[in-house]
């Protein structure tokens, strides 16, 4: 796919969120939760940049359809407990007791 540079900030999409059916409407039919719409940025957001690119928004989109399913939860944690592994650690390399 060809690169492009679209770029979407907060307030566009939130704006889409709030004014645009057809947008919504394709995430619905896209079976997207909804249920908490002005969340969906942040969810997108993966480098915290507070703007989605084309690309992060279209994978982001994608992995957001359908209901969570075991493996969804059970990649969370394991990511999560590496995670804590990994800042355990961190706290001890630098001599940091309490987290």
């Amino acid at each position: 796919m060809a690169e492009r540079d679209i770029v979407v900030t907060k307030d566009q999409f939130n704006h889409w969120l709030t004014t645009e059916k057809e947008f919504i409407g394709r995430l619905d039919d896209s079976e997207i939760d909804l249920s908490c719409k002005f969340d969906l940025f942040d969810v997108l957001d993966a480098d915290l940049s507070g703007e989605l690119e084309f690309e992060e928004m279209v994978d982001g989109l994608l992995k957001c359809r359908g209901p969570a399913s075991k493996t969804d939860i059970i990649a969370i944690r394991l990511k999560t407990a590496l995670l804590v592994k990994m800042m355990t650690r961190l706290c001890e390399k630098l001599g940091i007791d309490d987290l």
